[in-house]
């Protein structure tokens, strides 16, 4: 199957945060910060569907697992619901 512009742009973007998170705990360096919040929509929703592969964006779901995992998100969470894609 042939990769699309926006599947092909999308796969470079995701391959580029997976590296970063490789070399970092958060988006924006060793504590959470708006970077990560902001970010936080973007992977979810990348993540929808069939999601990501475990093997190749382990980084990147582990990050997204310590946001979801913060308190403060359960908080949001409880008074806004869970986005659902």
């Amino acid at each position: 199957m042939k990769k699309n512009m926006i599947s092909s742009g999308l796969e470079k973007m995701l391959d580029m945060m997976e590296r970063h998170l490789h070399e970092n705990h958060w988006f924006a360096g060793s504590e959470f910060s708006a970077a990560d919040i902001q970010m936080h929509l973007a992977v979810l929703g990348a993540n929808a569907g069939a999601g990501l592969d475990q093997s190749k964006y382990t980084n990147l779901l582990n990050w997204l697992k310590r946001c979801e995992e913060r308190d403060a998100f359960k908080r949001a969470e409880k008074k806004g619901g869970r986005l659902n894609f």
